[in-house]
This record gives structure tokens, sequence and C-alpha cells, in this order.
């Protein structure tokens, strides 16, 4: 298979070969024979040129060869560029040298005879494209004593020389714009490969250090870092980096004022730099100690606002930035700074994805606290139920045996929700097991873990409201005490009312008293102990369900077992609720004599 090379060349040569006629006009027939070998052979050096320059000296050189002692000037290009040769008196070469550039730059005339002679003897002929527009020009003027004069076929020589030129031209333009787009091209492929693979990477290490050795390659680009902004130190902190030496990882951070890279985040303009030498606009020159000469800088922007910037270097002997580079560095900052969104909204997920496990493992663990089943009491049943606004909450309850054999019945009401709240209810219900074992009533139980909480609760500007209930089997005594928590309602078989108990929340002060009542209680007394989310339960007009709704409910509440009737009292309040979440913790626990 012929190479590229070869194909032009032989294309060439066709397109220029003489007709067999015009060696008979030929003054010298074997001169003649002699010239078109040598522009066989010079079809072959003109299939390796490209540059425009290199094709203007390898036609001057032929024109000098072939054509003997001639004296040559050849122009090219926009505008057009002289080319002298040597022997010109320089009055005379910038002459006909200005001339020859006037009718190239002027299109050459297109109408009679190429052939323009001028007073001082020179023949000035275009090199043309085949659309016909002027790319270039030659002036040539025989010297006589050197050679013979240019006679027809001497013209027809130097017209095939000069059409060979002309398509060398016009091939090393066409191979120029095909580097160019094929550059681009690549840049563009490059690119939609860059963001694909940004799009599948969410570990912001991999993504940033992988971005950057990218950018290196398709940049030429021998140091870059990509630095985050600290705005609470004024600092440029450098997450990622190629080509930059060890001391430079080391310090991390780089100041915001002053620098190029500072600038471009303050303003989220891109700065280029040609020469950090010469260049005065900033005064911090920490990158050209690094022996950095050229230098450009792009913002990284997530959601209209500058995070960090991208900053690029080469060193002396490389080509500096340009524009193009510029937009190419930016295109890569934009793709960039999606991924980090993207990335950014992943890591947020997991991390929500992770919360909601732990909440959820949390909430197993709090609901298994709260105890499903409790002492066996002769003539006394008993349910109860929590329900957690959130994953977690603050209500609780407990029921456990003193060693004194009596029966406490404890609900409370942390402040707040969730996890604090979640923390605070744990510490108080192992609190009150652990201070109920020995203590003589549910004042005392108030008391010390009132105490024991108090300077907590203070420190986190918590409160807890509880509600204490001893029962004594032996002699049906039920002692209750309060620590500012809704009053519970009691039934001795018709209807309920409130038992008003005072006490101060625990944790508002660390010597709060608390006084009991004392009832004795017996077949078909009831007792039910609630938190505040029950009667602050809203519906979807805003309307509480309050304590007046919640009387009439348990007015109406038939007598039976505890289950029953707590699973009525609850279904009620989220009926009333509706479709909405619940506005607190609800909690409740109902106790029934037989």
């Amino acid at each position: 298979m012929a190479t590229i090379r070869q194909t032009v060349a032989q294309a060439a040569l066709d397109a220029v070969r003489p007709e067999p006629h015009l060696r008979s006009v030929a003054a010298d027939g074997p001169r003649w024979d002699s010239l078109f070998k040598g522009l066989e052979q010079a079809v072959h050096g003109f299939g390796d040129l490209v540059e425009p320059l290199e094709v203007l000296d390898y036609t001057f050189d032929l024109i000098r060869i072939l054509l003997g002692g001639s004296q040559c000037i050849v122009v090219v290009g926009q505008p057009p560029e002289v080319r002298v040769s040597a022997g010109i008196p320089v009055a005379d070469g910038k002459l006909v040298g200005d001339r020859l550039a006037r009718l190239v730059d002027d299109g050459w005339p297109t109408t009679g005879s190429d052939d323009v002679t001028t007073a001082s003897g020179f023949r000035l002929l275009p090199i043309r494209a085949r659309s016909g527009k002027a790319l270039g020009g030659v002036a040539v003027r025989e010297v006589a004593s050197q050679g013979a004069p240019i006679d027809s076929a001497g013209l027809r020589l130097l017209e095939a020389l000069l059409a060979l030129a002309s398509q060398t031209l016009e091939l090393g333009r066409l191979r120029s714009r095909e580097h160019q787009v094929s550059d681009k091209n690549l840049q563009i492929l490059a690119l939609s490969k860059v963001g694909n693979w940004m799009t599948r990477i969410f570990d912001l290490e991999q993504l940033l250090n992988g971005a950057l050795r990218m950018i290196s390659r398709l940049l030429d680009v021998e140091m870059g870092g990509l630095l985050v902004a600290d705005e609470r130190s004024s600092q440029l902190v450098l997450k990622a980096h190629v080509g930059f030496p060890d001391e430079v990882v080391a310090q991390g951070a780089f100041p915001l004022e002053g620098t190029a890279d500072g600038w471009v985040y303050r303003s989220g303009e891109p700065v280029l730099v040609a020469d950090l030498e010469t260049d005065t606009r900033f005064s911090q020159k920490s990158w050209a100690s690094l022996g950095a000469r050229s230098l450009l800088v792009v913002p990284l922007r997530v959601r209209d606002r500058t995070v960090g910037v991208l900053s690029v270097m080469r060193r002396p002997g490389s080509s500096p930035f340009d524009r193009e580079d510029q937009l190419l560095l930016v295109a890569m900052a934009n793709q960039i700074s999606v991924a980090l969104e993207s990335a950014g909204l992943y890591q947020e997920a997991l991390r929500k994805q992770e919360m909601a496990r732990e909440l959820a493992i949390a909430r197993e663990i709090q609901m298994s606290l709260l105890p499903r089943e409790f002492p066996v009491v002769p003539g006394l049943g008993m349910a109860a139920e929590s329900m957690p606004a959130r994953e977690v909450g603050g209500d609780f309850y407990d029921v456990f045996t003193s060693n004194r054999g009596h029966l406490f019945v404890v609900i409370g009401d942390v402040s707040g929700k969730g996890v604090p709240a979640a923390l605070f209810m744990a510490m108080a219900r192992s609190l009150f097991r652990t201070v109920g074992a020995d203590a003589a009533g549910p004042g005392r139980v108030l008391e010390q873990a009132n105490r024991l909480l108090c300077p907590d609760l203070k420190r986190k500007k918590m409160l807890i409201t509880a509600q204490c209930v001893m029962y004594s089997p032996r002699d049906r005594k039920l002692t209750m005490a309060n620590a500012g928590h809704v009053w519970p309602l009691h039934s001795a078989g018709r209807g309920f009312r409130e038992v008003e108990l005072a006490g101060m929340p625990l944790g508002a002060m660390t010597d709060s008293p608390y006084a009991e009542e004392e009832l004795t209680v017996g077949p078909g007394h009831r007792l039910i102990l609630y938190s505040d989310g029950v009667v602050e339960c809203v519906d979807s007009h805003g309307e509480l369900f309050g304590f007046d709704r919640l009387r009439e409910l348990v007015d109406r509440l038939e007598p039976g077992p505890p289950p029953r009737q707590l699973e009525a009292l609850l279904a009620e309040v989220i009926r009333f609720k509706g479709d909405g979440p619940l506005p607190d913790d609800t909690t409740a626990v109902t106790i029934c004599w037989s």
C-alpha cells in the first residue's frame, strides 16, 4: 500500500507532467530532459513538506538549481512574507519583493496572462490554489552571464514547479486543519470520557486525584493542584496534586491574599499568566519559586458558589498556556464541579442511610428497654404503649418490683425529641430502677432520681417530667408522686377524675421535694397514666386533642381488659391526628383492678 507521501507526490507529478509537444518547442532538448528528471526528483521532496516556509525554501532552492543562475524572490501568506535570494541588490530586492507582496495581498490579477514582467526584468508568477486564489508568488530574473535565458520550456518548468509548491502548500494547510480538528476531536472525546468516568466515582479523594492526572495528560501539565478554600483561616487547602515536590505537599495550605489562586477564588474568574517572572498582577510568587513559568488557574463552582480552584503550571522550555488551554481547563473544572456535587450528594445520601440504619437500631434498643411483660400481681391487669414522634424519642415507661415487694410504675417525658432525649430517657429509666429498688415510696424515688440527674440536665438545659406510682398488693394501697407531669386519671367505677399532684420537673431544682398522695383501690378501679403527646396531638386544621376530649373519651371507655382500653384510647388519638406525623412522643399506661 502506498504511503500518503508517495500518493501525494505521484498526484502532483501527474498534474504537472508537460505534454509531449512542449518538448519540441524547448530550445535545448537535452537540457529539458535533464530539468524534467530534476523535477521528478523534486516531487518526492515536496511530498514530505508541511510547513509553508519549508515549502518556500525548497521552491527557492529548486528554482536556483533548475534554472541555473537565475535570481529569485518568493513570497507567501497573509500578510505576505518576503524571501529574497542572495546576490540581488537590496534596493531591487525590496522593490520587487514589495510589488510581489502587493500582488499576492490584492489577490493577483486573474485576467490575461499571469506572467507579469517588471521594468527591471523580473518575471512575476503566482502560486495559486485550485480555487484560483493566490497563495504566494515568485519573482525570477535571469542572469544571462550565468545561464541560458528563460525560454518557453523553462517557463513551463517554472509553472510546473509552482504548481507543485501550490499543491504542497494546500496539503500542508489541509494537514494542519486535520491536526487541529483531530486535536479538537481528541479533546472532546477525552472530555466525554472524563465526564463519564467522573459520574461513576463517588469517593472524593479518588475523584480529585484521578481528575488531576487526566488534566496533566490532556494539557501537558508539569505541576498542578486542586485547592479548596478554608475561609476561617483565609487559606486554600491542597486536596489533590501532581508534580509538586514533597515540601509543597507537606505545607498543605496556601494564602488567599496576593496570589493568583486567591484572586480566582474571590472573583470567580479564570487567570492565565504566560510568564510568572514578568507578570506584576500578583505579589506572591510561590509557584514561580517552584520553577513554574506559565500558570493557568480556573475556579471550581458548585451551585453558583466558588468552593476552590484548579491551578496548573508549566516550566520554562514548555510552551506557555493559551486561550484554548484555558477553555479546556474551564470545561474540565465544570465537570469536576458537577462530579463534586454528585459525589457530595452521594456521600450525604450514604450518611443519611447510615444514620437511618443507626436510628433504626437505636429505636429497637430503646423499645427493648420498655417492658412488654409485667410482674404478675393478683387482681391487677396492665397494658402500656409508647410511640416516638421520630425514630427515637424521650417518652418512657417502666414497671418493676422493689425489694420490699411493692410494684412501681413510672412514666416520664424528656424535653425535646430525637437522640438527645432518647439518651436521657435511657439514663432516667436505669436510675428509677436503681433508686426504686429500696425506696420507701414514690416521692423518695423522684427525690433521689432528681438529685442524680439534675447536674447533667441543667448542663444540657433539659428537663424530665415524671409520674411515679407505687402499689402495695398486701393492703391495696396506691401511692402517687408527680414531677411536673400531666395528672393521671383515676376511676373508682364510674367516670374519671384527675389526681392533682404538685411537683417540679426533674432537673429544675437539685433538692426539690415531692409530695405523695395515697389511694385505696379495689375491684373496678382504673388508673390511666399518659404523656402530654396525647392531649397535644393536633389534627389537619391545627386543633388540639385537648384535656376535655380526653376526659370525654375515657368516660366512654367500657370496663374491660387493660389492653383493649389502651388500644381504644390510642386509636382515637391516631384517628384524630389523621395522615400527618405525630407531633410529639405519645405514651399511655392503663391499670385495672379486678
